[in-house]
């Protein structure tokens, strides 16, 4: 499965705990999900439903460590339902790297550039102040 496969997942999950007025089973959300698509399965259920929990998107009430099918009870949190959806979020990172790449190369080259025209500036100034051509004809 690839990362967009898994974030598009997600991100169903997360609607589907969204449309639940109430806390929602184990049982239940699977059954849910397989209506949309029967890809979805148990064990990648437990996986995503605990990433969820980590992001701080949904909490377990009457969790049961050892066996997670057999009393847990997910409630979509406030952070749940505010959150655009992980395909967004990853968007707006790599939109985020590849404009800050960018202007990394932006100020590097306006340095190499300003740094040129610095030494422009002062080979110019030595030129006019100390008449180098005067000199070379001395020493010739």
């Amino acid at each position: 499965m690839t990362e967009d496969e898994t974030l598009e997942k997600l991100d169903i999950l997360l609607e589907v705990l969204r449309s639940q007025k109430d806390a929602i089973a184990f049982n239940r959300i699977l059954e849910l999900l397989k209506q949309i698509n029967p890809d979805f399965n148990g064990k990648w259920l437990k996986m995503a439903l605990y990433k969820l929990e980590r992001d701080k998107f949904i909490e377990a009430e009457l969790f049961n460590k050892d066996d997670p099918k057999a009393n847990s009870i997910w409630l979509l949190s406030i952070e749940g339902s505010i959150f655009h959806g992980y395909i967004e979020q990853f968007s707006v990172l790599r939109t985020n790297r590849r404009l800050s790449r960018l202007q990394n190369w932006t100020l590097s080259i306006g340095t190499g550039l300003a740094g040129l025209y610095g030494l422009f500036e002062i080979l110019k100034w030595f030129y006019h102040h100390f008449h180098w051509m005067h000199c070379l004809k001395f020493w010739t």
